[in-house]
């Protein structure tokens, strides 16, 4: 068994090569899938001849070949058809659902960094801060457990609602912690990277969603006020009737045009606060 385990290494070892130049969110998945298989295989019948599996399921360059394959399918079905841009020049993203689909993240992403935020300074630090005399240290590591499925839940939002592609499983190799001791795996756990790296996301993303939501979405929902300033007009006087703002309807031909350009450009900031949160997620939140 210890013999097919360091096979199934050095497999997974080939194919990441073979893989390299991919995203890496395609790498994990493809890394999870091949271990999770051949494990399986080995674990239905110990007598299973382990060449047959292997040769049953392919060759590192033929599995990287499929996968690659059937990423470029899986994007293709999600993005649909290459089609020109309804509208050309300034106004252009007016017409993209991604820019629409960021300002919805930035106002999801409110209430869900608060969570974050909550865990990470009410859990995280507290064990943290017992982890220094020692008996802390189980509980960090299964905070940095934990985590992990932090990181590949919000990176099922991150690639929904921002388009980009984030891991679709959660990669652990069994195969390494196989032969551990109770104690190897407490140290393995303390010194994960996704772990540390997704608590310093948790850390950072409530500052981040409020400079999102303070710059795209207010400036998308005021630029919305005032296209229709008349009818908020009349909620606000119905709201507080001893406001002293009055916009008349004759001022809709001003307010309507300006209104446009501000949401033209709110969007326009939307999508690029959409691309550095991207980079910020397959930094932090890929293991």
């Amino acid at each position: 068994m210890t013999n097919n385990l360091q096979r199934i290494e050095q497999y997974l070892v080939e194919l990441s090569k073979t893989l390299d130049g991919q995203p890496a969110s395609l790498i994990q998945d493809a890394l999870y899938d091949s271990e999770s298989h051949l494990l399986d295989a080995l674990a239905d019948d110990k007598n299973t001849n382990f060449d047959a599996v292997l040769a049953e399921y392919g060759t590192p360059a033929d599995v990287a070949q499929q996968y690659v394959m059937l990423e470029a399918q899986t994007q293709q079905f999600l993005s649909g058809k290459s089609r020109p841009p309804r509208v050309n020049g300034f106004f252009e993203p007016l017409f993209a659902v991604r820019n629409y689909q960021a300002i919805g993240y930035f106002i999801l992403s409110w209430p869900l960094s608060l969570v974050y935020f909550a865990w990470f300074a009410v859990v995280g630090v507290s064990t943290m801060a017992l982890s220094v005399v020692g008996v802390g240290l189980p509980l960090l590591t299964l905070y940095l457990k934990q985590q992990c499925y932090v990181a590949l839940f919000e990176g099922q939002l991150v690639s929904t609602l921002l388009g980009e592609r984030m891991p679709r499983r959660l990669y652990t190799s069994a195969v390494h912690d196989h032969a551990k001791s109770t104690l190897q795996k407490i140290t393995s756990g303390l010194t994960t990277a996704l772990g540390w790296k997704t608590t310093l996301y948790t850390a950072v993303h409530l500052p981040l969603t409020c400079v999102y939501v303070a710059l795209s979405g207010g400036l998308f929902f005021a630029s919305v006020a005032l296209m229709l300033s008349p009818v908020v007009d009349i909620v606000i006087h119905h709201v507080y009737p001893e406001s002293e703002v009055d916009i008349a309807w004759y001022w809709l031909p001003l307010s309507a045009p300006a209104g446009i350009i501000s949401l033209t450009l709110s969007l326009y900031l939307a999508g690029a606060l959409s691309k550095l949160h991207r980079a910020i997620a397959r930094a932090l939140l890929i293991n």
